[in-house]
């Protein structure tokens, strides 16, 4: 393979921009760039929604986060919409990607929209964070889209969400992704405490979770998570992965909310592909 030779200052600017933007990954892939730039990936991007599953004629809110939070660009909120204006599935090759929101940054945070849905389905959104002005070195690549849920009415149970799919790198094995991973329990009211379990897909590596409380524990193959004494809410993993590629893998576990005479469960596993 032919080197690339790099002058001592486009280093030592690249050096600087690695500091600053610790956490980024460089994406040296990119065809749009040029061997001289010290351009990094977008930052992380979460996408959260409430409630989950979202409910015809309630309102719904989608929400974005970023990590880190940089002090140059903005930061939109797309949806997925057909020509007439009708959210729909992140995968429909009719749809479009529309902004429903926008803030310049550093501004407030989490960026989110509320709508009102009029039927039920997968609604398909994604962050794309765009880079402009001062020292912002992003590429400014739209992030994942993930697709939201909108049932008839009050679904009761444990529902599993792609909050976020960021890869770090590949190599001759496949390209290692880091996903956010949010398990929603809605129990309608009732109010059932209990334990909320699952593990994450052999080869993980758990980065962090959330919220705290949480327990641990090592099987051959995984590692398995436990949240004890817990009820209605948002509970996140975040992890990283080496996948080969292709479509339709499975990239979580199963997982189940027990309580006291009953339970939720086994959700069924998140797919990914690429």
């Amino acid at each position: 393979m032919k080197k690339t030779k790099f002058p001592l200052i486009t280093l030592l600017v690249a050096a600087l921009f690695t500091v600053a933007f610790i956490g980024c990954k460089k994406d040296l892939n990119d065809p749009s760039l040029t061997s001289n730039a010290a351009v990094v990936v977008a930052p992380y991007t979460t996408i959260s929604f409430n409630p989950t599953p979202g409910v015809v004629g309630q309102d719904f809110t989608a929400s974005v986060t970023l990590d880190p939070v940089p002090n140059c660009g903005k930061v939109r909120l797309e949806q997925r919409q057909l020509q007439d204006g009708t959210p729909t599935s992140k995968d429909d090759v009719l749809g479009t990607w529309v902004t429903v929101a926008e803030e310049t940054l550093p501004g407030t945070l989490p960026l989110t929209y509320t709508y009102v849905p009029a039927v039920a389905g997968q609604v398909g959104y994604r962050a794309h964070y765009v880079p402009s002005g001062g020292q912002c070195a992003y590429n400014g690549q739209p992030s994942i889209g993930v697709n939201a849920t909108i049932g008839a009415g009050c679904q009761e149970g444990i529902s599993p969400q792609l909050a976020g799919a960021v890869s770090l790198g590949s190599d001759a094995k496949g390209t290692t992704w880091r996903f956010t991973v949010i398990y929603n329990i809605n129990t309608c009211g009732n109010g059932y405490m209990g334990k909320l379990q699952g593990g994450l897909i052999s080869g993980a590596t758990l980065v962090s979770a959330a919220p705290a409380g949480y327990t641990t524990s090592a099987t051959a193959k995984s590692t398995v998570l436990t949240w004890s004494n817990v009820s209605d809410g948002n509970y996140t993993i975040v992890y990283t992965v080496k996948l080969a590629p292709g479509a339709d893998i499975p990239i979580t576990g199963a997982w189940s909310f027990k309580y006291p005479g009953g339970q939720y469960g086994y959700t069924n596993r998140i797919l990914f592909g690429f």
